[in-house]
């Protein structure tokens, strides 16, 4: 909406509704005995601001779902592609998945130990109880071949390092967040078994992402050399308030 089209809209919520008749046109119909033409209940300001404030927000704003003009979503999630993880160590692959249009990056059978690196970049705010407020983190992997020999999974939380003189300030250590898993991957052996894999990360204490946190997903797998790994991405999940 533009300024003219702003202040028109606010001029025409302002305005007594149409069949309210002005007081000059009461009077000419009570002056001419005219009952049917009654004006209705007087219109309060309040009454009136609150249209004015429906139709200039187009039902948002303190009147609407958008409290305050806020938007709360507490289902929010966020996809990463395999694209967007570091995988260290051996040859990982673009590679098609098992149906058209399912992309994942496979790591070749070779023993070793390997780590996938997801960068979880939601929105991040500076003010206190806003921005993204991460809850849980979903991973979708296949093992095929044979069973891994280990797969350990961290949500690490690292920060920003302040600026400072021209030598600059290092980046502190990660700390490892805790969480639970879902109930299908309860075990080491659960979560390394061959087969298709949907593994949630449930954060025991969910927190609003400030502007200097760094949150990885970091994923070491141990390949006893006959193991294939393929990396199908994951997603964030959040409560959302901007």
């Amino acid at each position: 909406m533009n300024e003219q089209d702003f202040a028109s809209s606010l001029r025409q919520a302002y305005t007594l509704h149409p069949r309210e008749p002005q007081r000059g046109q009461a009077a000419q119909a009570v002056g001419a005995g005219a009952e049917s033409s009654r004006p209705g209940p007087a219109v309060s300001l309040w009454d009136r601001a609150r249209r004015a404030a429906r139709v200039a927000y187009r039902g948002g704003g303190p009147l609407g779902d958008a409290q305050g003009g806020y938007v709360h979503d507490t289902n929010v999630s966020q996809f990463f592609p395999p694209t967007a993880a570091l995988h260290t160590v051996g040859t990982w692959t673009d590679t098609v998945g098992n149906v058209a249009l399912t992309y994942m990056k496979r790591k070749t059978a070779a023993g070793a130990t390997n780590q996938i690196v997801y960068p979880i970049v939601p929105m991040q705010n500076a003010i206190g109880l806003k921005g993204a407020y991460l809850k849980s983190i979903d991973l979708w992997y296949e093992i095929g071949t044979a069973n891994l020999t280990s797969l350990t999974p961290v949500i690490d939380l690292a920060t920003l390092p302040p600026g400072s003189a021209a030598t600059g300030t290092a980046f502190g250590a990660p700390v490892a967040q805790p969480f639970t898993y879902d109930s299908f991957h309860t075990t080491a052996a659960l979560r390394y078994a061959i087969g298709k894999h949907h593994m949630t990360l449930t954060i025991t204490t969910p927190w609003w992402l400030g502007p200097n946190d760094l949150v990885y997903l970091d994923v070491a797998i141990v390949d006893p050399g006959t193991s294939v790994y393929d990396d199908y991405g994951c997603r964030a999940n959040f409560t959302l308030r901007v």
